[in-house]
C-alpha cells in the first residue's frame, strides 16, 4: 500500500479550488501525485493504488477532435490500469452537465458517454459538493473548500460586482437589463466574445447604468484584492448544469454577501444561515438590493467555518480515502 493519491487532472496553480483541496489532502496523510507514464516493462503504479479524478467527462470535449481523441484514448489506458492493479477511484462529480457539451460533436458525446458511463460503473466514492444532491443520489457530500483570501482593507467600496469568465449562461445581459439605473455595479472578466460584450455594453449605454467593465482576465492576487472591497456579488448563472458553484463560495470566502438565482445550490448556502439573497426572476433585483449590502462578512463568519471550513472537510476526507 502507498499513501499517494494519482490525481487527474494534474495540480493546477491557477485553480485555487483544486490547490485548496489537494492541500486538505495532504493535510490527512497523502501525497497528491501525477500518474506515471504507462511502461510496458514494468508495473510503475502498486496494487490497490488510490486515484481522484475530477472533470475527466468534461475533459474529452476538447477544442478540436483530435485532441477529444487522445485524450479518451488516455483514460481508457488509466481505467485499464486502474483495474488491473484493482485500485480505488474516487470521481468527484461537479457538473449535472458539462458546459461544453452544447458545442460537442457527434463523436464528442460519445466519448463523454463512455467517459462517464466507466466513472459511474468502477468510481469506489463518488463525490459532490452539494449535501442535498449527494443526498438524492446516494453519493458521498464533502463540502466545497472556502477560499484563502486575505482581507485588505475593511472599506467596501465596491457595492457591486460581477466576477469570473463572462459566459452566456451566467445571464449577465440579463441582468443589466433590468438592473437599477442608480445602484453601481463593476463586471470583472473576460468575456467569451466580442459579441456579447457588445450586447452588455450596449444595454449599459442604452439605460445609462452606473457600471465599471473590466474586459480581461485578472489574476487571483488583483481578484481578491477587488472582492475584499467589494459589499455583494452577483450570481446570475442559469443553475440546472451546476452541482455547486464556486463563484458563489469566493464570495463567500471573501466576507461578501451573494444575490443569486434561486437553485437547489443557492437554497442549500442559504439554509446554512449565509448571507444569501435569492431571485427567481430579474425583476425581483431591486428589491433585493437593499437588504444585500446590510450583511457584515464577520457575522456569519462562524457559520461559514462550521460548514465549510477546513477541519469539516479534513475529516470528511478521511473517510472517503
Amino acid at each position: 500500500m502507498t499513501n499517494k493519491i494519482y490525481i487527474l487532472p494534474k495540480s493546477i496553480k491557477s485553480n485555487l479550488y483544486y490547490s485548496k483541496l489537494l492541500s486538505l489532502i495532504s493535510e490527512i496523510g497523502f501525497t497528491p501525485s501525477d500518474i506515471p507514464k504507462f511502461s510496458f516493462t514494468s508495473s510503475n503504479i502498486p496494487k490497490k493504488s488510490k486515484f481522484l479524478f475530477s472533470w475527466q467527462e468534461d475533459e474529452v470535449i476538447k477544442k478540436t477532435t483530435y485532441k477529444s481523441t487522445r485524450h479518451f484514448i488516455y483514460l481508457l489506458s488509466v481505467f485499464l490500469r486502474i483495474y488491473l492493479t484493482k485500485s480505488q477511484l474516487v470521481w468527484i462529480k461537479h457538473n449535472i452537465v458539462p458546459h461544453r457539451l452544447k458545442t460537442a460533436n457527434a463523436i464528442q458525446r460519445l466519448y463523454h458517454k463512455v467517459i462517464k458511463l466507466l466513472l459511474q460503473s468502477m468510481s469506489h466514492r463518488i463525490v459532490c459538493h452539494s449535501e442535498n444532491y449527494a443526498k438524492q443520489h446516494g453519493f458521498t457530500y464533502i463540502p466545497h473548500p472556502l477560499y484563502d483570501i486575505e482581507q485588505t482593507t475593511s472599506e467596501k467600496t465596491i457595492p457591486f460586482i460581477i466576477f469570473g469568465k463572462i459566459l452566456r449562461y451566467k445571464k449577465v445581459d440579463e441582468i443589466l437589463s433590468y438592473w437599477p439605473t442608480s445602484t453601481p455595479i463593476m463586471i470583472v472578466g473576460k468575456f467569451e466574445d466580442e459579441e456579447l460584450l457588445n450586447k452588455v455594453q450596449q444595454i449599459a449605454s442604452k439605460r445609462s447604468l452606473k457600471i465599471e467593465i473590466v474586459d480581461k482576465f485578472i489574476e487571483q492576487n488583483e481578484l481578491n484584492a477587488l472582492l475584499s472591497k467589494s459589499q455583494c456579488v452577483v450570481c446570475g448563472n442559469e443553475q440546472s448544469s451546476m452541482i455547486a458553484s464556486g463563484v458563489m463560495i469566493h464570495a463567500l470566502s471573501a466576507g461578501c454577501s451573494l444575490i443569486a438565482r434561486s437553485s437547489h445550490y443557492s437554497k442549500e448556502l442559504l439554509s446554512k444561515r449565509l448571507p444569501v439573497y435569492l431571485f427567481d426572476s430579474v425583476e425581483e433585483l431591486e428589491t433585493l438590493i437593499g437588504d444585500s449590502q446590510k450583511a457584515n462578512g464577520s457575522y456569519f463568519f462562524q457559520s461559514l467555518q462550521e460548514s465549510y471550513g477546513d477541519h469539516v472537510i479534513a475529516e470528511k476526507l478521511r473517510h472517503v480515502f
